[in-house]
């Protein structure tokens, strides 16, 4: 019965209120701060779709970026031409020509650049000038004239968008001792980050008389200038 009566007493123990309880009477519940679940408006669900968009606004824009800047460096201007450029009112000459007889690559040599501005220089008025073997070897040392005494050594404007262009084409038509000088510059098919620059240099070449006219042309382009070419023998010096 003793046991009885304390286990009543301890619960009746139990059961009286704290006498602190009135302390937390004033203090919010545990429920009253629950912090709200996360918007998922504010991280929308991943979709392919979406992710391709967001791509493609970015390349635009990256895209359009290139273009401006390319347009700020000249990139995407036209070439510049030289005045020894065969005239485009001329540009007939051409189909004519493709007809001409090509001239070997012993008859012809490029002048290098040490001496393209002395050579340049002297063909400022006149688009050939008669040279002797001694001129002829200062300007391409180690060009060696064939042993023909009816040729004569002269010195031809020429034109190309490079000092080493992807070939070069020389045609002459007896009858009419007219001149095609051609150069042709590959551009790779692509925008460069320049822009191509046409320029004057000189050859050395050995004809059987003077010739009537000489025509100048660069050309640039991208295979298609290739098309119909025998690279066996294109001359590419």
């Amino acid at each position: 019965m003793a046991d009885i009566g304390c286990l009543s007493a301890n619960t009746d123990f139990a059961l009286e209120p704290r006498k602190d309880a009135g302390s937390f009477a004033g203090k919010p519940r545990r429920e009253d701060t629950f912090v709200e679940p996360m918007n998922r408006q504010a991280f929308p669900r991943f979709t392919w779709r979406g992710f391709l968009n967001q791509s493609r606004e970015r390349w635009h824009a990256l895209g359009a970026s290139c273009l401006i800047l390319m347009f700020a460096a000249g990139c995407l201007a036209p070439p510049k031409n030289c005045g020894w450029q065969l005239p485009a009112q001329q540009s007939s000459i051409l189909t004519e020509a493709s007809h001409w007889p090509t001239l070997s690559t012993n008859h012809y040599v490029r002048v290098d650049e040490a001496n393209r501005s002395e050579a340049v220089s002297m063909l400022k008025d006149e688009p050939f000038v008669l040279i002797d073997p001694g001129q002829a070897a200062t300007f391409v040392p180690g060009f060696s004239p064939p042993p023909n005494p009816d040729l004569r050594t002269y010195l031809v404007r020429g034109v190309s968008y490079s000092s080493r262009p992807s070939y070069t084409i020389f045609r002459f038509d007896e009858p009419t001792a007219r001149l095609l000088v051609q150069q042709a510059q590959w551009n790779g098919e692509m925008l460069m980050p320049f822009r191509w620059v046409m320029e004057p240099n000189a050859f050395v070449v050995c004809l059987p008389r003077p010739p009537s006219a000489v025509y100048p042309d660069a050309v640039l382009g991208g295979d298609l200038i290739f098309r119909g070419k025998d690279f066996k023998t294109l001359d590419m010096r």
